[in-house]
């Protein structure tokens, strides 16, 4: 909050409430002074904030829910699509909602997508993963162990439906950090 101060924004322009969403949400979203309301998370958390948010017709932007494709069609320039996605499927971890979290491939480039993709994961991400405070570093870990815990459940359920896994180099995600704890997936995926 200093640097909201050392920025000349007036008293009370911006400010920062900390607590439980479940808790501290429903208070904010319909309180009658708070004229809007801008949300980025799950679609359940977004339909409590649209009822709340009716019943004193605040203006409200929300981004619920994100499971972003990507779609590589056969005259795709491949090199320059897997550049692309690497930034779209592994930035900030994995963990926005504006990743990329599927890729649809043509049948006729399935194979060679498959080949660059996986070499991209070889040469330029299996070597960088590490701690996030080394600025080489391009995967850390994920966020919390309950969000491990999420995509563990998420990987077993597709593989439980039909997935296939492609595991570059032999290599097995994982890793610990200074504090020994490990949030990667592990597998042989």
């Amino acid at each position: 909050s200093s640097l909201i101060n050392q920025a000349g924004f007036p008293p009370g322009v911006i400010n920062f409430i900390y607590g439980h969403g479940s808790k501290i949400g429903p208070a904010l979203t319909s309180h009658p002074k708070i004229s809007g309301v801008g949300f980025t998370g799950s679609s359940a958390t977004g339909m409590k904030i649209a009822s709340n948010a009716t019943k004193t017709l605040k203006k409200v932007s929300m981004e619920c829910g994100g499971k972003n494709p990507a779609v590589v069609f056969k005259n795709a320039d491949l090199d320059h699509t897997v550049k692309i996605l690497k930034r779209a499927c592994f930035e900030n971890n994995c963990q926005v909602c504006i990743n990329a979290e599927r890729i649809y491939v043509e049948e006729e480039v399935y194979q060679a997508f498959i080949e660059k993709f996986v070499e991209m994961i070889e040469s330029d991400l299996i070597p960088n993963i590490g701690d996030p405070m080394d600025h080489k570093t391009e995967i850390g870990p994920l966020s919390s162990k309950t969000h491990y815990d999420k995509v563990k459940r998420m990987v077993k359920t597709a593989l439980e439906n039909g997935a296939t896994t492609v595991n570059p180099g032999g290599f097995v995600l994982g890793h610990q950090f200074r504090d020994n704890k490990d949030f990667l997936v592990k597998g042989n995926f």
